[in-house]
């Protein structure tokens, strides 16, 4: 996937990875999000992860999630693209802290 095209925006950041917004006028998709490490040369594990979240690409319906839709190269560093289904970014924390207080079951959650 071409990235060059897209202005970042940079939404959260971790110890491991920062996410990002994409978005370019006159691109399809026009909006996108891009995970890429922090680090300019990431573990052997980091990059594990990159491609083990690219493996649930078909089992994720797009309706409810950031599908991943590409791993790409850019600046000399390895990136996952999703889809951007909009809406504001929810923090890892603050969703763990959602869960337990709602009390919800993540087995609920569909797969394809």
């Amino acid at each position: 996937m071409e990235l060059s095209a897209y202005v970042l925006e940079r939404l959260h950041e971790d110890d491991e990875f920062i996410l990002y917004r994409g978005r370019a006028e006159g691109t399809d998709p026009p909006s996108i999000l891009v995970s890429a490490p922090v680090s300019g040369r990431p573990t052997l594990e980091t990059l594990k992860k990159i491609d083990h979240e690219y493996s649930f690409q078909s089992d994720l319906y797009p309706a409810w999630s950031a599908r991943p839709v590409a791993v790409s190269r850019y600046r000399q560093q390895l990136l996952l693209v999703r889809d951007d289904p909009g809406g504001n970014h929810i923090p890892p924390s603050t969703l763990d802290r959602m869960i337990k207080t709602w009390n919800i079951d993540k087995r609920q959650f569909k797969f394809r």
